[in-house]
């Protein structure tokens, strides 16, 4: 399980955050944040949705933004794959410890 959960802690730590590092940065260097939170949010932190007159739609055609995103669902999909397999081997062991109490 240790060689597992250093995977995961690297996946988790390293690539996962990366990808979503570079989406982040790609956003708060491409469109606006606060029309972006105004129209996510709504009020809810009293914005308005800025003085900007474009919208964020642009970054959809951009293929810089669609690879750095497939790359982070693919990323956080191969990491769902190494949570299943953790909560195999942790259920395994819950199971072992279950057969001794009995």
């Amino acid at each position: 399980m240790d060689g597992l959960l250093l995977r995961i802690r690297f996946q988790e730590t390293e690539e996962l955050a990366m990808m979503r590092n570079d989406l982040l940065i790609m956003c708060m260097d491409n469109v606006s944040m606060r029309r972006l939170a105004y129209h996510t949010l709504g009020e809810v932190f009293g914005l308005d949705d800025g003085n900007f007159d474009h919208d964020n739609t642009h970054l959809l055609k951009s293929m810089q933004f669609d690879n750095r995103l497939t790359g982070f669902i693919l990323t956080a999909g191969y990491l769902e794959v190494r949570y299943e397999e953790l909560r195999v081997q942790i259920q395994e062991i819950v199971d072992i410890i279950d057969s001794q109490i009995d």
